[in-house]
């Protein structure tokens, strides 16, 4: 609690002294304490401290538990204070602070060990989304994030897919919206819709279609003539 105070006050290098205190009194951190050090890392600007603690967070995971093809069910985040690797939580405050720092190797580098053992959440996407508000390279850091799901088997929320037609469309990346609007046609990329599935149309005159026909419209309208049109925020 007192991590997270220290946190909350804008005061993570008196939270890093503390951990660095229990450390030296003998005292393991387990995951929780581990995750709120890494998020004292990212809020001081520092992606490399923040890189390294979740590499040798990793370090502390078993073989089968970080293999891609354990036994126990995909996607399940163990949230134990026992443990002392990352969990999904850990992930998606990595990759949501490496995106705000636009750290991006470190956060695709994140992505992918995430991917490795857990199915994304809303919180991993909403993170990834961050990313098109970079207008120099928020297409490119999304085209290999969707990428690095893709080749994990994982599934991306619409939102996420969303924020990177938009990104693509400004970026005039229509080549690219091509090859991953065609892998999501032949199922290699999956697309997750949330329970409300009934959108506006991309193209906003009053009438609303389903999730899945708003996404392909917005495909057909990027390839075609990169264009950029409002995305509404229901």
């Amino acid at each position: 609690a007192l991590l997270e105070c220290c946190l909350a006050s804008g005061r993570p290098q008196a939270a890093v002294g503390l951990v660095e205190e229990m450390r030296a009194a003998g005292v393991r951190e387990d995951v929780v304490t581990s995750t709120l050090l890494l998020r004292c890392h990212l809020a001081e600007g520092d992606a490399a401290a923040a890189a390294a603690l979740l590499e040798r967070m990793e370090g502390l995971v078993s073989p089968d538990a970080s293999a891609p093809d354990a036994r126990r069910p995909r996607g399940r985040s163990k949230k134990s204070r026992k443990a002392k690797g990352p969990n999904l939580v850990t992930y998606n405050a990595a990759i949501t602070g490496f995106v705000q720092l636009k750290a991006w190797p470190e956060a695709l580098d994140a992505l992918d060990r995430a991917a490795a053992r857990f199915d994304p959440n809303q919180q991993t996407w909403a993170a990834l989304a961050g990313a098109a508000r970079d207008r120099d390279r928020g297409a490119d850091v999304l085209y290999d994030a969707l990428r690095v799901l893709m080749r994990r088997g994982r599934a991306v929320g619409s939102k996420a897919y969303e924020a990177w037609l938009l990104a693509a469309a400004r970026a005039n990346e229509r080549e690219k919206a091509e090859l991953l609007a065609n892998a999501r046609a032949d199922g290699r990329l999956a697309i997750l819709h949330g329970a409300g599935r009934e959108r506006r149309r991309a193209f906003d005159d009053g009438e609303r279609v389903d999730a899945p026909a708003r996404l392909l419209e917005m495909e057909r309208t990027v390839v075609s003539r990169g264009e950029v049109y409002a995305a509404d925020g229901h």
